[in-house]
């Protein structure tokens, strides 16, 4: 209902840049057909433009939010919200125009554009591993990294471990060593030669119970779709194999390393690097 609604997101404020065709590339002015209408992030809701910008892309890691990240949406949305909510001051309770709100502190920092807020704020958008994204980008302090590294201790030890089982597992059962494949140029060109063949066979087996499943059921109809299950009984062991290792086993022993991330490199992430002093 007109009057009793106010429509929010996180690119209010933010002007398209205005394309140069001809030149080529993007200017720093504000496009003239995108900028009618539009009043600046500043102006509007006091958040400065690179903050608003960089809220509008943030996405979250295992999701999880630092104290900087929630502390500035919740803020960008209290500053957003503000002015248009007040103009229905007559739907609005006085208790809930005012607070003390534990995000309060970041709507300064919003309005200037802190540095070190904008830094955290704009790698926000990456999906993975923000912990050592900071550190390359100097987004925490030497002592931080440093913790960093040693909380990182026990996923790199798991990650170790797991892959020293499976090559011994490859070692054993199939006679494969993974790592003087990798390293060694004759050992590698040895073990792709001796699948060639193998691959070979698979190929042309495959090839040729295709045509004559096609040919089968142009001649008998019905035919061909008894030779596919005939085929596909012989392929099911394999394929249940395959499935068996592919979809449960490796994603069980890869949630190992998964889960301590999540409770020693994730944890130290929000509880210390993701802060503004």
């Amino acid at each position: 209902q007109q009057g009793h609604t106010a429509y929010f997101h996180l690119t209010r404020g933010l002007f398209a840049k205005n394309i140069e065709f001809n030149q080529g590339g993007v200017s720093d002015k504000a496009g003239e057909k995108m900028s009618d209408g539009i009043i600046a992030s500043e102006t509007d809701f006091e958040v400065a433009q690179d903050a608003q910008h960089a809220l509008a892309h943030m996405r979250t890691d295992l999701d999880s939010f630092t104290d900087v990240e929630a502390g500035c949406l919740q803020a960008d949305a209290y500053q957003m919200c503000q002015p248009r909510l007040l103009k229905m001051a007559e739907f609005l309770s006085a208790e809930t125009v005012t607070g003390d709100w534990q995000f309060d502190r970041y709507r300064p920092l919003l309005k200037n554009g802190n540095k070190k807020m904008l830094l955290q704020l704009q790698l926000a958008k990456h999906q993975f591993l923000k912990p050592f994204i900071y550190v390359f980008n100097g987004a925490c302090s030497v002592a931080s990294s440093l913790g960093l590294l040693l909380v990182s201790l026990p996923v790199i030890a798991s990650l170790v471990l797991i892959l020293l089982v499976l090559d011994a597992v490859l070692k054993n059962i199939l006679a494969l060593d993974v790592l003087k494949i990798l390293s060694d140029v004759d050992e590698f060109t040895k073990v792709v030669s001796n699948a060639a063949p193998a691959i070979h066979t698979l190929l042309w087996g495959l090839l040729l119970a295709l045509v004559l499943s096609k040919v089968a059921d142009k001649l008998i109809r019905g035919s061909g779709k008894v030779a596919s299950n005939i085929q596909a009984v012989f392929k099911a062991p394999l394929s249940f194999i395959t499935s068996l290792v592919l979809k449960v086993i490796l994603p069980a022993i890869f949630a190992v390393p998964v889960f301590i991330y999540v409770h020693t490199v994730d944890r130290y992430f929000i509880k210390v690097m993701g802060k503004i002093n």
